[in-house]
Formats: structure tokens, C-alpha cells, sequence
């Protein structure tokens, strides 16, 4: 009789030690799924940062003008202030990229890229040229060179008229592309096919 309560006491004993090796192994899953769904809602969490990413900044779009002043040239400037380092100089007449810096001084750039960034000059020796709007769309363009038989530049006008006003100036042998607008004016246009503003039709050698 104390045989067989021995016997049952080892069989109880080995029944609970599984039960509790069972329950053991399941808290074990348990706390391996509840790592995974950290780990899954963490991935999760991340890519909805990553997708609200904001794109990179688009290349800012620079306004094109021409140098105008009674002096005939206009000191480019390392800063916007009249005491800052001369860096170059441009003359009157000539064109260039600008984009406003504040209300007295313009940021200027060599071409259409801020990257060709030159430095600061003031505002008020700038005269804004304006783009022709459908100029891409032409069908052709005419190119030739600058000529004057008695100056060594051109005027350029901002009407196809000598009662429009000097925006700029081209010097002889300038090659520029162009389209007639009248018997006796010619729209010219740079290498890059962006309008500059009007010049005689004799003014032009093909």
C-alpha cells in the first residue's frame, strides 16, 4: 500500500513538472511574439517617418537683368554693404542672374544656377529684363553678330524703337541668335535663347 502511494506521489510530482515546463514555454512565446510586434510596429514607425521626409529644395529660380549705371560700371561686393571687398565689376550694359537679398542689395550670379553665385550689388543698378514668355516655342531662330560701322557697341532697347528705353548694350562682334519683328527691328536673344531686348535690323550681321 505505501508502494503504490510512492508510486502515485513520483507520478503527480512528474505531472506538475511538465504543466509547469508547458507554462513556462508559452510565456517564453508569448514574450518572443510580443518582441516581434515591437519590433514589426517599429518598422512601421520608422517607415512613416521616412515617407514624411520632406523632398530636397527645388533650385531657386534667378530673375535676369542688366547693369545700369551713370558711372558706367558697378563693383560687385563680397557682402551687402558699400564697405565690404570689391570682388569684380561689371559694366553698364551687360547682363547677369540676380535674385533680391533685401531692399537695397540683390545676391548676382554669372549664370542661371545658384551655384555660380558671384556676390551682392545694389539693387538699383539692375534693370530687370523680362523673358518673352513663348520664346521656346519658336519655330526658328536667325543668329548673326553685333556690327556698328561707327561705335564699338550696340543699345539695347526694350521696345523695337529708339523712343524705347536703353536696357543694355552689346558690344561689335557679340554673336547673338534673333527674329525680325518689323522691316527695321530684330528681337535678339543669348546663347541660351532667353530674350535681351531689341536691337536696329542693321545693327545684325549674318
Amino acid at each position: 500500500m505505501k508502494r503504490n502511494i510512492f508510486f502515485i506521489s513520483v507520478a503527480l510530482l512528474a505531472i506538475l513538472s511538465s504543466c509547469q515546463i508547458n507554462v513556462n514555454t508559452k510565456k517564453n512565446d508569448t514574450d518572443s511574439e510580443q518582441k516581434n510586434t515591437e519590433s514589426v510596429n517599429d518598422n512601421q514607425n520608422a517607415t512613416t517617418v521616412e515617407s514624411t521626409t520632406p523632398p530636397p529644395t527645388a533650385e531657386t529660380k534667378l530673375l535676369y537683368g542688366c547693369v545700369s549705371d551713370p558711372d558706367g560700371y558697378t563693383n560687385i561686393r563680397k557682402s551687402p554693404s558699400t564697405d565690404a571687398p570689391v570682388v569684380r565689376r561689371y559694366e553698364s550694359g551687360e547682363f547677369l542672374y540676380f535674385t533680391p537679398f533685401n531692399s537695397n542689395w540683390s545676391k548676382v550670379y554669372s549664370g542661371a544656377k545658384t551655384s555660380t553665385f558671384m556676390g551682392y550689388m545694389a539693387t538699383n543698378r539692375i534693370v530687370r529684363v523680362d523673358v518673352d514668355g513663348d520664346n521656346n516655342n519658336a519655330s526658328s531662330f536667325r543668329s548673326g553678330y553685333i556690327t556698328d560701322p561707327k561705335d564699338t557697341y550696340v543699345n539695347v532697347r526694350k521696345g523695337p524703337g529708339i523712343d524705347y528705353p536703353i536696357i543694355g548694350r552689346l558690344d561689335v562682334g557679340s554673336f547673338v541668335f534673333y527674329q525680325p519683328v518689323s522691316s527695321e527691328w530684330v528681337k535678339i536673344y543669348d546663347n541660351n535663347k532667353r530674350m535681351l531686348g531689341f536691337v536696329a535690323k542693321d545693327r545684325i550681321k549674318d
